[in-house]
């Protein structure tokens, strides 16, 4: 048993009768989806060994209240700690950064990867160049973002039911919006962009699942 290398994907999945796990040391690598779900299990180490964490491993384990993200983790999927609303998150890596205790960003790529959905309001600092796909993916609690001015490119879904996010701030750097990027945003009333923009954020928000209607101008 010692021997296992891989937690597969989904591996665990759904196993909301599962209240103790041991994750043995020869493990390198936990897959995508694999805790998703597990409403039972309240806590959990990851070894040393682990480098990779896949997408949404962890997404809507709303039960875990602390986990510690080894040095060794150099690969975190998107979505990782979605939905993580009660975790208090040690990031060893450093290889990534916690914001707040509520974004992770990966500081290599400059990119925001995951939303543990526990912020009503959030910065994203202006070292990030990117948000990911599905970084803000179900963070219901959100409702207001400011964009910062160093962004170039939002992902494909990376706010896909932020169902209370109100109101959007685009920066004029922006140049690529992800297809369903605000869908299902069922609570958008507002997304400012910088004067004359109207046409470009038109352009780069036709795939993104939200109604052009509301876009306004406003000063940078």
């Amino acid at each position: 048993k010692n021997g296992v290398k891989v937690i597969c994907d989904a591996a665990f999945m759904f196993c909301h009768s599962l209240k103790e796990l041991v994750i043995p040391s020869s493990v390198a690598s936990i897959g995508g989806f694999t805790f998703h779900n597990c409403e039972a299990l309240r806590e959990l180490v990851i070894p040393s060994s682990v480098t990779s964490i896949g997408n949404w491993a962890f997404g809507n384990w709303g039960s875990l209240r602390e986990l510690v993200i080894p040095s060794s983790v150099t690969s975190i999927g998107r979505a990782a700690f979605n939905c993580c609303s009660f975790l208090q998150l040690d990031i060893k890596s450093p290889k990534f950064e916690l914001i707040d205790n509520s974004i992770i960003v990966d500081t290599l790529k400059k990119e925001v990867i995951s939303c543990l959905n526990n912020r009503s309001n959030i910065i994203i600092p202006s070292s990030v160049t990117s948000i990911g796909g599905g970084a803000f993916h179900f963070c219901n609690s959100l409702r207001e973002l400011v964009i910062p001015s160093s962004v170039i490119s939002i992902g494909e879904g990376a706010f896909l039911f932020c169902t209370s996010l109100r109101e959007l701030i685009l920066p004029s750097s922006v140049i690529s919006i992800g297809r369903d990027a605000l869908g299902n945003c069922w609570s958008l009333k507002s997304i400012f962009v910088p004067k004359g923009k109207t046409a470009k954020f038109r352009e780069l928000l036709k795939n993104a699942g939200c109604d052009l209607s509301i876009i306004k101008e406003q000063d940078e």
